[in-house]
């Protein structure tokens, strides 16, 4: 629950302290979310296994290596099918386990980058040591 708010504590915060932007884009800062009346956008974050049914424009799936499974990831981009524009950012440190959802989103990441797979849906930064470098 805690890894939950990491993404949107920030955001509300800058909200708060920027009357201009949440004047500009008509935001209402809430406890647990912010909202913007005139079209029903909301932006709050989700905590467990948020089911089908939401149809998000952007999703922060954050410290992917965490989740055991790719579910949270596949309902949020699946919810996005009927979006012009969807954007999914996944946001984590390296983790240690190689058999779940994220260590195989790293090697989709490394096939686009190495073009091996072309994907042009696909924008991703690795950040890490050069092979062979010492980082002891």
């Amino acid at each position: 629950e805690k890894q939950a708010w990491e993404v949107f504590r920030p955001a509300r915060l800058m909200c708060k302290r920027t009357p201009m932007l949440t004047e500009a884009f008509g935001i209402e800062v809430n406890a647990s979310n912010m909202n913007r009346p005139e079209d029903g956008a909301r932006f709050e974050p989700l905590i467990g296994n948020p089911g089908d049914g939401s149809s998000p424009h952007c999703a922060v799936v954050d410290e992917y290596h965490e989740h055991a499974t790719d579910a949270l990831y596949t309902t949020m981009l699946t919810g996005m099918g009927a979006r012009r524009q969807p954007l999914m950012w996944a946001i984590t440190t390296a983790g240690y386990n190689i058999e779940g959802p994220c260590y195989d989103k790293r090697r989709e990441v490394i096939e686009m980058l190495n073009g091996s797979v072309p994907n042009d849906e696909l924008f991703g930064i690795i950040y890490t040591v050069d092979e062979g470098d010492d980082w002891t």
